[in-house]
């Protein structure tokens, strides 16, 4: 078996696993095969500014872009939900000038999430809110490899995460753009 295949099996059970129920529907094994041979596999990065320091973006990407890799995914910038999305925008035009697609991780909204002084069915309508928006900004620009939408849940908001997901989705216009996750389990 091909390592790209292995990899396609992989992400089709994963995608199996994180699709909640009522978000758009799961993309057909011709769909998945169409998408895979349209970019290829994804050689990305993380974070790239916080290693290189002494780096420009630009430079950063031109040599990420030199060796051969074709993604980078990054915390976004901005205190509004106006300025992240102006920060994605630029850093989704100063990665595709290399070739490279971004993959945003959001954070804005746990901001609302974490903060017990406002009522939990508030924070859950400014989260969907926050994603809805940020997420719409971009439904049809396929620079953008994927979301990010929450890093490394633990289980102990696995509803929480889904239903985020889900917002994502239902604004994403392009397959298979779907919003992710790195859920993983903590032993006790």
């Amino acid at each position: 078996m091909t390592r790209m295949m292995k990899q396609l099996i992989i992400c089709a059970l994963l995608l199996c696993n994180l699709t909640p129920v009522g978000a758009r529907r799961q993309m057909s094994v011709k769909q998945a095969w169409k998408w895979q041979n349209k970019i290829g596999e994804i050689r990305g990065f993380n974070q790239p500014e916080v290693a290189y320091p002494g780096m420009s973006r630009d430079q950063i990407l031109r040599k990420a872009s030199e060796l051969g890799l074709n993604s980078v995914r990054s915390w976004i910038g901005g205190n509004t939900v106006e300025e992240q999305i102006a920060f994605i925008r630029k850093y989704v035009d100063d990665a595709s000038k290399y070739g490279l697609t971004f993959s945003p991780v959001l954070s804005f909204y746990g901001r609302y999430y974490y903060d017990n002084s406002i009522p939990e069915e508030e924070r859950l309508k400014r989260t969907e809110e926050y994603i809805r928006k940020v997420v719409g900004a971009f439904a049809k620009d396929e620079r953008i490899a994927m979301w990010d939408i929450w890093n490394e849940p633990s289980t102990a908001q696995d509803d929480e995460t889904m239903r985020q997901m889900e917002y994502g989705r239902e604004v994403s216009m392009i397959l298979p753009r779907l919003t992710t996750s790195g859920a993983w389990k903590l032993s006790v």
